[in-house]
C-alpha cells in the first residue's frame, strides 16, 4: 500500500515537473489557446499539441525509481507478503518491543519500509508460529548487505522449485546461501 502510495507522489511530481517545463517553453500565443480552454481536459489537451516531444530532464531518474519499486514489489511477493512489526508479533506471539529485540539480535529478517517502518518477509515464518530454521545465520551473514539486495537472494528460485528462503532447512541450502553471501562484497574489495 506505501508504496502505491509513493508511486502516485512520484507520478505526480513527474508530471508537474514536465508540466513547469512546458509551460515556460510556450509562445504567447500557445499560453493564451490553454487559457481560453473550456475545460481541464482540453486544457491538458493543448497542452499535448503545443509540446508533444518534451520530456523532464530526469524521466530517466523517475523510470528508475519506478521500477525499483515495482522489483521491490516483486520481491515482497515471493517473500510470502511483507508483515509489520504487529503482525509478527501476532505470528511469534510475542509483543512488538521483542520483535524489535529478535531483529536488533539479528534472528529475524526486516526490509525499510517508508516511514521508519520494517517490513517482515512473511515466508521466515513457519505455520506454527516459529521462525524457519538457518533465518538467524543467514541474517548474521548478510548483516552486511543492503536488506532488500538480502532478500532478493533468499527470494531467488533453486532447482529443486521453491525460494531459497523457503528451504534453508535443508542444510545443502543453508551451507549454498551462507557461502553465497560470504563472497559478497569480496569481489569489491579486490
Amino acid at each position: 500500500m506505501t508504496d502505491i502510495i509513493d508511486l502516485r507522489s512520484s507520478l505526480a511530481n513527474r508530471v508537474q515537473r514536465w508540466l513547469a517545463g512546458s509551460l515556460d517553453q510556450m509562445s504567447d500565443e500557445e499560453l493564451l489557446k490553454l487559457v481560453e480552454a473550456q475545460s481541464p481536459a482540453e486544457t491538458i489537451a493543448e497542452l499535448l499539441v503545443a509540446t508533444p516531444t518534451r520530456r523532464a530532464a530526469d524521466d530517466d531518474w523517475t523510470d528508475l525509481l519506478l521500477r525499483g519499486a515495482e522489483a521491490k514489489n516483486q520481491i515482497a511477493r515471493l517473500a510470502g507478503g511483507l508483515l509489520s512489526s504487529s503482525q509478527a508479533a501476532e505470528v511469534l506471539r510475542i509483543s512488538v518491543p521483542g520483535v524489535k529485540q529478535r531483529l536488533e539480535r539479528g534472528k529475524l529478517l526486516a526490509v525499510p519500509l517508508p516511514g521508519g517502518q520494517r517490513g517482515f518477509p512473511a515466508l521466515q515464518f513457519q505455520r506454527d508460529g516459529h521462525v524457519r530454521k538457518g533465518i538467524a545465520e543467514v541474517a548474521k551473514a548478510g548483516a552486511h548487505l543492503d536488506p532488500w539486495a538480502l532478500l532478493a537472494i533468499l527470494v531467488d528460485g533453486g532447482a529443486e522449485g521453491g525460494t531459497l528462503l523457503e528451504r534453508l532447512d535443508d542444510e545443502a541450502v543453508l551451507r549454498d546461501v551462507l557461502s553465497r553471501l560470504a563472497g559478497y562484497g569480496e569481489h569489491a574489495a579486490a
